[in-house]
C-alpha cells in the first residue's frame, strides 16, 4: 500500500510466524523502526496532503458519535465475550470444531455490536474508546480464525491438532480484504528466498 510504512511485529518482521526469544523484537524495531522511518520520510518530502471531501470527513464523524446514546448494548461485555472466545477455542493448539465454532460466536458478535451504544459525551470517553476499538477487534479476530481454519497444517505458531504437520503445499501466504461487509480469502506462493539467505538459514524439513 502505497504511503503505509510499518517496522516490528505488526510488519510480521524477523521472527513472525515462530517463536522467538523474548527480547529478541527490540532490536527488530530499532534496525527496521529507522529505515522505515527515513524511507517514510525520503517517501513524504515530495508528496502533496491529499483533499479529502467534506463529505467523508463528517461520515466518519457522525459514525463515532452514532454511539453517543443511552440503551444500548454495552461494548465491554462484548469485549469479554471476544476475549473468552479467541482464549478458549483460538489458543496456543487449535482444532477444527473449535476454530468454526469461535468463528460463529464472532459473527453473532458483529451483529451485536450494530447495536452497542455508550452514555456520555465526546470528552474522554473511555466507552467510546473501548466502541470504537472493539469493531476493530472484532476484524482482527475474524480474519484470525478464518486464516486458522484454512491454514490445514501446523507452521510456526499456528498449531493445529487435528493437522499436526507441516504441509510442503501450504508454503503460501493467506491474503484477507474486504468487500461491503464481507472478509474475501485467497493464498499467494510464497516468493523464493534469494540464494544469499539459504546460505544462512536451515531448509524447510517436512515429515
Amino acid at each position: 500500500m502505497p504511503g503505509l510504512f510499518a517496522a516490528g511485529e505488526v510488519a510480521c518482521g524477523l521472527h513472525g510466524g515462530a517463536n522467538r526469544l523474548g527480547g529478541n523484537s527490540l532490536a527488530d524495531i530499532l534496525v527496521f523502526g529507522k529505515r522505515s522511518g527515513e524511507a517514510a520520510a525520503k517517501y513524504a518530502s515530495d508528496k502533496k496532503i491529499a483533499e479529502i471531501e467534506d463529505s467523508e470527513v463528517q461520515e466518519e464523524i457522525n459514525r463515532v458519535l452514532s454511539y453517543l446514546k443511552p440503551g444500548g448494548v454495552n461494548p465491554y461485555l462484548l469485549v469479554d465475550e471476544l476475549t473468552e472466545t479467541m482464549s478458549n477455542k483460538v489458543g496456543i493448539v487449535r482444532n477444527g470444531p473449535d476454530l468454526e465454532s469461535a468463528l460463529q460466536k464472532i459473527l453473532e458478535l458483529k451483529e451485536e455490536y450494530k447495536k452497542v451504544s455508550v452514555p456520555g459525551g465526546r470528552k474522554y470517553n473511555h466507552g467510546l474508546f473501548t466502541a470504537l476499538e472493539l469493531g476493530n477487534m472484532l476484524i482482527a479476530a475474524e480474519a484470525i480464525v478464518r486464516s486458522a481454519i484454512m491454514r490445514t497444517e501446523s507452521r510456526g505458531a499456528h498449531t493445529r491438532k487435528d493437522y499436526p504437520k507441516k504441509d510442503r503445499n501450504w508454503l503460501k501466504n493467506i491474503i484477507l480484504w474486504k468487500e461491503g461487509d464481507t472478509m474475501k480469502m485467497d493464498t499467494v506462493p510464497v516468493p523464493e528466498m534469494p540464494e544469499e539467505l539459504k546460505k544462512l538459514v536451515k531448509p524447510e524439513v517436512y515429515q
